[in-house]
This record gives C-alpha cells, sequence and structure tokens, in this order.
C-alpha cells in the first residue's frame, strides 16, 4: 500500500498502477509503482511485523520468524535455505532484517510466461517452532505456527525492469492466494505463483513498512468450549457424546467418543481441550489429519457411557444444532508441512477444536464462532 493505495495491474497492459483503497475501480491515471516505493534497491531493508494469537491458544514459549525461499513447481512447492530468521518478542513482534540482495543462486524468471522481464526471489514468511538448538532456519518438518499467504515477500532484479513499472528490491505481494478461496486448488497447481489469481484486480504490491504485516497463527492448538440447553419433550434423553464419524458409519463402531457430556436439569456443557487418540483420524494424510465427529444424544443405560446399540433402542441418532442445523467437532492436528498448513489456511481451519456445521449445499464444512458455540440446543426437531 502507497501513500494511501494499492498496487493493482492494470487490466489493460498487465502493469501494476495504483488504485485507492476505498475506490472499487483502478484509477487509470494514477502513476506506475517505481522503484522509489520501496527505497533503494540495493540499500538493506528492515521488515517489521506481528504474530497474531488465537485469544484462547497456547503460546510456544519460543517462536521464529523466517523468510524462506521457495520455488513453485505443477502441483507442490519446494523450501530452500533460510534468507533471514529471527526470534519472536514475548508481545508477538518481530523485525526481519533483509540484506540489499538475496543470493544470485536464488534468482529465477518469476513468471516467464506472462512476464519474462519479471526476475528475482519469491521468500514465504513462516512462524514455526525452532529446534532445541535454537535454529531459526525453517525446514519443513518443524511444528509451522503460521504462514502469511496475504503478503509473500519477493525480490525484483532491478536490473530486468526495464520501463515495465514494476518496483525493483523487496516488495510484499498479495497474489489472491490467502483464504479459503476455490478449496479443490488449495496446493496452488501453477509454476507462475506471482499470477496465482490473475484477476479481480491480483496481484496487490504493498511496500514494506507502509502497512502492518500480520501474521495470524492458524497453527497453535486451541480448545473448545460448547454449551447449550435442551428444549421440549424428549423422552430419555440423559447425556451427549461426541461420536467419531467412523462409528456412525459402521466404519469402526469400537472408537470411543471423544467426550461424553451430562445433560444436568435442561443444561449442558464441555470443554474439549485434549486430543484424541490417532485412531480416531480420518485418514492417514500426514499433511492433514483431522477427527471428525458427531455431537449425539443418547440416553443412559446404567453404564454411563455411550453404546452403539444395533436394535436402536438405547441410541437416538439426533443432534446438538446451531439454528436448526446439525454441529459436528473437529479437532485437527499439528500441521509441519507446506502443504498441511496450506489445507489449513484454504480451509480456514485452525489446529485444535473447531465447532462446524455444513453449508446449505450440504458439501463443505464451515466454523461457528465462540457465540455459536455457547448457544447450541437439544431438540426433537434436530437430527442428522
Amino acid at each position: 500500500m502507497v501513500g494511501g493505495c494499492t498496487s493493482t495491474p492494470d487490466p489493460k497492459t498487465n502493469e501494476p498502477t495504483d488504485v485507492p483503497v476505498d475506490s472499487a475501480e483502478p484509477d487509470d491515471t494514477a502513476p506506475p509503482a517505481d522503484s522509489a516505493d520501496t527505497g533503494d534497491p540495493l540499500e538493506p531493508v528492515a521488515l517489521a511485523g506481528r504474530v497474531e494469537w488465537p485469544e484462547a491458544g497456547v503460546h510456544d514459549a519460543v517462536l521464529a520468524v523466517a523468510a524462506s525461499h521457495v520455488t513453485f513447481h505443477a502441483d507442490t512447492v519446494a523450501f530452500g535455505s533460510t534468507l533471514e530468521g529471527v526470534a519472536v518478542n514475548a508481545d508477538g513482534t518481530f523485525i526481519l532484517d533483509l540484506p540489499a540482495r538475496p543470493p544470485t543462486t536464488e534468482l529465477a524468471a518469476l513468471a516467464p510466461a506472462d512476464h519474462p522481464h519479471l526476475r528475482g526471489a519469491l521468500y514465504m514468511l513462516t512462524a514455526f517452532v525452532p529446534t532445541s538448538t535454537g535454529s531459526l532456519h525453517f525446514a519443513e518438518g518443524r511444528p509451522i505456527r503460521g504462514m502469511a499467504f496475504h503478503r509473500m515477500l519477493v525480490w525484483f532484479d532491478p536490473t530486468t525492469l526495464g520501463d515495465s513499472g514494476w518496483p525493483g528490491g523487496w516488495t510484499l505481494i498479495d497474489t489472491g492466494l490467502a483464504g479459503s478461496y476455490n478449496p479443490p486448488s488449495c496446493l496452488v497447481g501453477t509454476t507462475q505463483p506471482l499470477m496465482w489469481r490473475w484477476s479481480d484486480g491480483y496481484p496487490h504490491l504493498h511496500a514494506i513498512g507502509e502497512e502492518e504485516l500480520v501474521i495470524g497463527l492458524r497453527g497453535v492448538e486451541v480448545p473448545l468450549d460448547i454449551a447449550g440447553r435442551r428444549s421440549g419433550s424428549l423422552g430419555v434423553i440423559d447425556r451427549l457424546a461426541g461420536v467419531p464419524q467412523q462409528v456412525a458409519s459402521g466404519e469402526s463402531p469400537s472408537l470411543e467418543p471423544v467426550v461424553d457430556i451430562d445433560i444436568r436439569g435442561d443444561d449442558f456443557s464441555a470443554t474439549l481441550d485434549t486430543a484424541p487418540p490417532p485412531s480416531h483420524d480420518l485418514t492417514s494424510d500426514a499433511d492433514w489429519q483431522v477427527t471428525l465427529a458427531y455431537v449425539l444424544q443418547y440416553a443412559d443405560d446404567g453404564d454411563g457411557r455411550w453404546t452403539l446399540d444395533g436394535d436402536g433402542d438405547r441410541t437416538v441418532l439426533q443432534s446438538a444444532c446451531f439454528e436448526g442445523q446439525p454441529v459436528y467437532i473437529r479437532y485437527t492436528r499439528e500441521v509441519d508441512t507446506w502443504r498441511g498448513i496450506r489445507l489449513l489456511d484454504c480451509q480456514e481451519g485452525q489446529v485444535g477444536w473447531r465447532l462446524m456445521t455444513l453449508t446449505d449445499a450440504g458439501d463443505t464444512y464451515v466454523a461457528l464462532d465462540d457465540a455459536a458455540s455457547a448457544s447450541l440446543t437439544v431438540s426433537s426437531a434436530c437430527r442428522y
């Protein structure tokens, strides 16, 4: 963002222009961004930012942020060396001191098909747990707490830009990669990351230092508090159980519920803060391991635990709901790879427990907020 403007490519020329942030229409009269926006490209640059913890998340004793070189391939991303790494301060802030130039070995064509003059190097900003020896160099396999998909770091080689209007030196760039955008394409699937979303005014260029850089920590584990009330006539319904999907489907009927909740009077509440056993996970995908459970009502037959009963005389497949829609509880395990954190970001997920429901179309799970988690209902009208 430069002087209250966001740099976007002109749809006529595919070159960056400045668009006022409060306007939805491109300003064709705005001057192109130039190297002055990011300072002398031959000077070192201090990149300041902060990490943002989930309100209920458990803080790591030591956390680091690194700018790591990345190269994009047809269906994956390869991490190279760490350009710069730094420990995160107690208040969540950090400053990365970037060199005037990245290593020559990391320079390459960034968008060869569309813009052959764009030569440089691309870096992902990653918040992670350092090794026990305190190394600030990131590599896959370290627990990832967050990654700045909304702001990649790029160095454009000023010697190849000519009069293109693209800024030389260090720049932050938003390619439209962040958030829940076209989940089937979560893994990018491109060899030209700068052109990931060559529509809707993307990519946007942002001068370093002219906006706050925030890395959200989706990889921090969070607990889940749920609460609600029973209403109407339910018969003998004493408890709620978080029943793994594999149990309800009959695939693995012996799995224990992830939580068992007593209904006292008409009220119920529970805190989920313990990881379920790995046997409860839906898949063996090493990058993306989740447990999904239904929140089902049942009558206690005396032993105080939920039982899958083939005759159906003890198990009532009715659900806890929010605004008439059945809810689910999902546990996502810690991620330590590009693919894991990309799936987490693309699906707007969070490590730990989340309360979920399905969209009206019934094909996508969406997370519910804390207000919904505290406002569940149990009634005869609510069922899967």
